[in-house]
């Protein structure tokens, strides 16, 4: 998945997502589900005039997400690691 940022005519800023080549509007919802399911953010695209700051960060807020949705999945298999083993490390059967 990636972000890609598109600066029209006037200025206006946009945000689009691509999924599996689709390009798609942009949800907060749909990011963290994808995050989830598929995993780190691609570089990002911009469209449009930005500066070389707006870009490093954009950059910088993609490596960000990407560092924070990793420790989100660690932290989640180690919540259902422990749900599902009792203090032995054997699998609870339920």
């Amino acid at each position: 998945m990636k972000l890609i940022f598109s600066r029209d005519v006037n200025e206006e800023t946009s945000v689009h997502m691509t999924i599996d080549g689709e390009e798609r509007a942009f949800t907060y919802p749909e990011l963290i589900n994808q995050l989830l399911q598929a995993g780190p953010l691609e570089p990002s695209e911009t469209r449009g005039t930005f500066s070389q700051q707006e870009i490093d960060s954009i950059n910088n807020m993609v490596d960000d997400i990407n560092e924070a949705s990793s420790g989100a999945e660690a932290s989640s298999s180690d919540i259902e690691s422990a749900e599902t083993e009792d203090d032995a490390g054997e699998e609870i059967p339920f």
